[in-house]
């Protein structure tokens, strides 16, 4: 409305003071392209910033802070696309086709920003998990001497909690290492059970110093399967220390990764500064060759103004002197 007609004015006063041929059209074809690129940058700038500030764990004003749950953070994105929308269609200037190629264009930025904000949310969703399910493990290590009313409930609690507000890769890798860490130890459990039940007591033998021999033997056996145990046990966390090690060095590059996509996206930011750019130069030929097309149809005018000129010029010359001879013949 009000804003577009004044830029527009702003256009073609800065024509005039530049002695540039006057183009209506010209002029509100660069007033939307302008218009549009400006908003979209200031838009792009305060939306990334906000992002990046919720990645790099800010709390925001409206209180949250990572990591969040999917929903909660599709929430987040939700609310600051809607505001960008509104602050667009309140102030960008142009017909619809402008308006919605410059829109995407911005909507492509923010969902870069997104895609890394995803990311982070994934990794602190790791931090914070990281402790509770160590906890989880060494309550489990610590063969029954702490009971589970004291340590292992309250950190159940915490794991639950927790997991309510966890983002979902992280939440299912929690879920499955402290699922497999119980399993590992109920199975070491269930081992010692048999292998204590199938050995014969002490009153079933024939005689005491048999009896005696017999429990001696078998408490030798049974040390030797609580130790065969204890090695599965250590073979398992050594299996888990390398799992955790091939997922650090994934985790490594996927931050390498992360970078070259920001990296390609800052690129797909300057190609698309340079787009524009290419676009107000092509704008700025189009009006001076339109500008060059007035003058060059000016001077045509002109020069056939100049040339009929001469020609009436040349006939009424060509009149007096042919009456002047004719005067002259008649004189003689």
């Amino acid at each position: 409305g009000c804003a577009a007609f004044v830029a527009l004015l702003r256009q073609l006063v800065s024509a005039l003071n530049d002695g540039r041929m006057i183009s209506v059209t010209g002029a509100w074809d660069t007033v939307q392209h302008a218009s549009c690129g400006n908003l979209a940058d200031e838009l792009r700038k305060s939306a990334c910033l906000r992002l990046r500030k919720l990645a790099s764990g800010e709390v925001l004003p409206s209180g949250e802070k990572l990591p969040l749950a999917d929903e909660s953070l599709r929430t987040v994105f939700d609310r600051e696309r809607e505001q960008l929308r509104a602050q667009w269609d309140e102030r960008a200037v142009g017909v619809e086709l402008i308006k919605r190629e410059y829109w995407r264009e911005l909507e492509a930025s923010v969902a870069r920003e997104e895609s890394g904000v995803r990311m982070q949310n994934a990794r602190a969703g790791d931090r914070e998990l990281k402790p509770l399910l160590d906890a989880w493990q060494a309550w489990l290590d610590s063969d029954g001497a702490a009971p589970w009313d004291a340590s292992g409930a309250p950190i159940c609690q915490q794991l639950a909690s927790l997991m309510d507000s966890a983002p979902g890769p992280p939440l299912s890798r929690a879920a499955r290492r402290a699922i497999e860490a119980a399993g590992q130890r109920l199975a070491e459990t269930r081992a010692v059970l048999a292998s204590s039940a199938g050995r014969p007591s002490p009153g079933d033998s024939d005689g005491g110093g048999a009896g005696a021999g017999a429990t001696g033997g078998d408490e030798g056996a049974s040390r030797a399967e609580l130790e065969e145990a204890r090695e599965a046990k250590r073979r398992a966390l050594q299996a888990e220390q390398a799992v955790r090690a091939e997922l650090e060095t994934q985790s490594a590059q996927l931050l390498e990764m992360q970078a070259a996509l920001e990296a390609a996206a800052t690129e797909a930011e300057a190609l698309l500064a340079r787009e524009r750019e290419a676009k107000a130069l092509h704008r700025e030929a189009a009006e001076r060759e339109a500008s060059m097309r007035a003058e060059l149809d000016r001077a045509r005018v002109a020069s056939a103004v100049a040339e009929s000129e001469r020609s009436v010029q040349e006939s009424i010359n060509s009149d007096r002197l042919r009456r002047e001879n004719t005067e002259e013949a008649a004189e003689r």
